[in-house]
């Protein structure tokens, strides 16, 4: 198996043929055939010995996650966000080679998608920006990206990081650093739900009004006279206690943030029966799962599910007495990271859930040197990068490293490829200081445990009828554009219908579908880039079809982010910032480039003849055109309309049906108006002589008509022809960073004053683990962070960062 995984043309089978059978790791939410599979062939043993219950195969259960590193953390309106996409296999963290186009966008505090594009991707690899408008508003965004595989699983496991961005043109309302104008505080039960009877362990999250964890204690108040327990904080406003809800009784909760003025919260409302969930450390070793149920079931099934989202580790069942059931676990068969403990009923209906974290052992070693630790302005910078297994053994590397200005407006970036993927993949909200989860500090346990009751809490409604059939196909070769077909009369969907999508351009991209059952298309595009129009048309029903095509990019509630505040002390800082801004986008020369692509011809290949109309005499008329330079074409008119017949080259006779005709990649069926279009403004005409088998359809040759521009040069299309503006993979920005090579150069008087010296998203690391870099400084003064991202071959992740001087 993991043969054929190496084995990029039969990845794609693979996915669909092991996923539509193993869907655990996609909707936790229900139960599917893998998981029943699993319980129904090893049940009859669990009764007799319950442990003997094996986990499934984890390598069948292929799923992705997304990092991507970016130049710096926050930034001024008018900069450009440069980004690094590293696509890793959810099991092995190695670089996964199966989606060909990665969804990015910046979401704002509402929801809303200010920013968006599609990255190339290849071998797990792709770079992207967005340039930021100067107009855009200053706050908290939410910079999100995703496979369309990654699409059918939750969207918690998209990526998703939090950038500033502040537009100095528009004073902020300034803000001291002691300005908070309240507080709340969060509680989240330990599996999901808070059932009375039973001792639950409570994680709690105090927060000031700019949504930062803070220090505080507690009080829990049963009918307003006993106090039952109390509580404080342990790291960034998150903590945990113990509480047992009894059925008369009322609680509320007396909280003191640190400015000593008290609130009064509530608890979560107990449930009067259902089932709870304890994990405990059992010693250095093992840890301790705890199931209670309520009600009379002692002797009924209870099943345990280890594992994450895409890797099944171990699948047991106990039997309730009185009321509990418990597993211990050695902490040596658990994964890497986050794992998720889901316990199911007899029924086999999930019914709690938690998250517990296993420090990583396996790290991939970044070493970065310079050839000195302070420079002088527009001088040049000198990297050795050495990369290395934690054994010490040299490990070819995929690396993206930035280089930016340190200071109080813009830090080094808390989020690390190793802590990402290991823990805030698995996590919702904003972590705090994730490199505080992975040091060895005194309480860091405890502490991580508060982090995953509080940002991995679950719970399970039972609710909602979930499909384990994926409904998003792995994008193997681009993007894939859905659309649907409705009947304009009855409104009903129209399965079994033709479809043609076309991308018009000088290298205009054609393809085909047939509508299912619901009326849906499903278009595999390739080599797409850059703005343009997109046209869909059906070839049966014309006038009484109507298709819609699907939004690409997932709609998803406002996210959770921190309020935006800055300090009036930064003011002036801010000011000069603004300024380097202003004049960068002055110096700034924008290029774009299109990807070595290795097949440029279009879907028909080589035609079997060309004709370049600039070659021949230009004829006033397209009639004239075709009956005097394009050869193996015949001109037939009946009852007004005319046809085309192409020769059939391999059998030496015209065909008797139409062949398909393309303006610029656009079907036409109306061939009266393509014969009185003007000549003139067609380039060239290609002609495929033979029967030729285009997806599901057999077509009677091609002529395929290119005006100079690729722009369908004014021709007016079929009413029935859906046309929309499209954004296609993102045209390649490249960086600008100039190189001073010469006193001449170095004196120049034009104005450097780059923030960002350095962004190479494509660095690689060579057999002994070695590359040598370079860049050079601006005229801008101060502290600049050196930080480098990347995978290692064998999956190990690592980060690393130095801090350099120009003076």
């Amino acid at each position: 198996l993991q043969e054929k995984r190496r084995n990029q043309s039969k990845t794609f089978f693979l996915v669909m043929k092991f996923t539509i059978i193993n869907y655990y790791r996609i909707q936790k939410r229900r139960v599917t055939t893998s998981v029943l599979f699993i319980l129904m062939v090893f049940g009859s043993a669990a009764q007799t010995s319950p442990d003997s219950l094996q986990p499934a195969d984890e390598h069948l259960m292929l799923q992705e996650k997304v990092f991507l590193h970016t130049d710096k953390a926050s930034y001024l309106a008018g900069e450009t966000i440069w980004f690094k996409a590293y696509v890793l296999d959810a099991a092995t963290n190695a670089l996964m080679d199966m989606s060909r186009a990665l969804y990015v966008e910046l979401i704002d505090a509402r929801g809303k998608g200010a920013l968006q594009a599609m990255i190339r991707l290849t071998a797990g690899e792709g770079d992207g920006s967005f340039v930021l408008p100067s107009a855009m508003a200053s706050g908290v965004y939410e910079l999100r990206a995703y496979t369309a595989w990654m699409k059918n699983n939750d969207s918690r496991f998209f990526f998703r990081k939090a950038l500033e961005i502040i537009n100095s043109s528009r004073l902020p309302n300034w803000t001291s650093v002691d300005q908070i104008k309240g507080f709340s505080i969060r509680f989240f039960p330990e599996g999901g739900h808070l059932i009375e009877g039973f001792s639950t362990r409570m994680g709690f999250e105090l927060l000031d009004s700019n949504g930062r964890g803070i220090a505080g204690t507690g009080y829990v108040i049963e009918n307003n006279k006993d106090t039952v327990t109390s509580f404080k904080t342990l790291r960034y406003g998150m903590g945990s206690f113990d509480f047992l809800a009894k059925a008369s009784s009322n609680y509320k909760v007396i909280v003191r943030p640190p400015d000593g003025k008290m609130f009064v919260a509530t608890l979560p409302a107990p449930e009067k029966e259902g089932y709870s969930l304890r994990v405990k450390n059992a010693g250095d070793h093992s840890i301790s799962v705890e199931c209670l149920c309520s009600g009379q079931l002692t002797g009924t099934a209870v099943y345990l599910l280890v594992g994450s989202h895409y890797n099944l580790k171990k699948a047991s069942v106990k039997f309730l007495t009185t009321r509990k059931a418990g597993w211990v676990l050695d902490k040596a068969m658990l994964a890497e990271g986050i794992n998720v403990l889901t316990i199911l009923d007899a029924a086999q209906n999930p019914v709690c859930e938690r998250l517990y974290f296993k420090k990583p052992g396996h790290h991939l070693a970044i070493t970065i040197k310079t050839d000195s630790t302070q420079y002088e302005r527009r001088s040049k910078v000198n990297i050795n990068l050495k990369t290395m297994t934690d054994r010490g053994s040299p490990v070819p590397t995929t690396l993206s490293l930035t280089a930016f200005l340190s200071d109080s407006l813009q830090e080094r970036d808390p989020a690390s490829i190793e802590q990402f993927v290991y823990l805030a993949s698995e996590l919702q909200g904003t972590i705090d200081s994730p490199s505080y989860y992975f040091s060895n500090e005194e309480g860091v346990d405890e502490a991580t445990d508060n982090l995953l009751l509080v940002h991995g809490w679950r719970r399970f409604s039972n609710k909602g009828d979930f499909s384990s059939v994926p409904r998003y196909l792995p994008e193997y070769e681009g993007p894939i554009i859905r659309a649907k077909a409705i009947n304009k009369v009855s409104g009903s969907p129209e399965p079994n219908l033709t479809a043609y999508l076309a991308f018009p351009g000088n290298r205009f991209f054609s393809t085909n579908a047939i509508s299912n059952q619901e009326g849906e298309f499903q278009f595999v595009t390739k080599n797409i880039y850059g703005p343009g129009e997109l046209t869909v048309e059906p070839v049966q029903n014309r006038s009484l079809v109507q298709i819609d095509v699907e939004n690409a990019y997932v709609p998803l509630s406002a996210p959770i982010l921190p309020n935006f505040t800055i300090e009036e002390r930064k003011k002036s800082l801010l000011t000069a910032h603004y300024l380097n801004v202003q004049l960068e986008q002055e110096a700034r020369n924008e290029r774009y480039s299109l990807p070595q692509l290795k097949d440029t011809t279009f879907f028909y290949g080589k035609p079997d003849y060309s004709f370049r109309l600039d070659d021949y005499t230009r004829f006033p008329t397209m009639e004239e055109v075709l009956k005097e330079v394009v050869s193996d074409v015949r001109l037939q008119k009946k009852d007004d309309t005319f046809h085309l017949r192409t020769f059939n080259l391999p059998f030496g006779n015209y065909f008797d049906s139409d062949p398909l005709v393309l303006l610029d990649g656009v079907p036409i069926f109306n061939i009266n108006k393509l014969i009185a279009f003007d000549p003139l403004k067609v380039k060239q005409v290609d002609v495929v002589a033979r029967k030729f088998f285009w997806n599901s359809q057999i077509i009677s040759g091609i002529v395929s008509f290119q005006s100079y521009e690729g722009d369908l040069a004014g021709f007016e299309l079929d009413p029935s022809v859906l046309a929309i503006n499209y954004n296609g993979l993102q045209l390649r920005r490249e960086f600008y960073s100039p190189v001073y090579l010469n006193d001449e150069q170095r004196k120049s008087r034009q104005p450097d004053r780059r923030m960002t010296l350095a962004w190479m998203p494509s660095v690689i690391s060579d057999g002994q683990g070695r590359s040598t870099l370079s860049f050079h400084t601006s005229d801008v003064r101060g502290h600049f962070m050196i930080d480098v991202q990347g995978v290692g071959k064998d999956g190990a992740l690592g980060s690393q960062f130095i801090s350099i001087e120009v003076k």
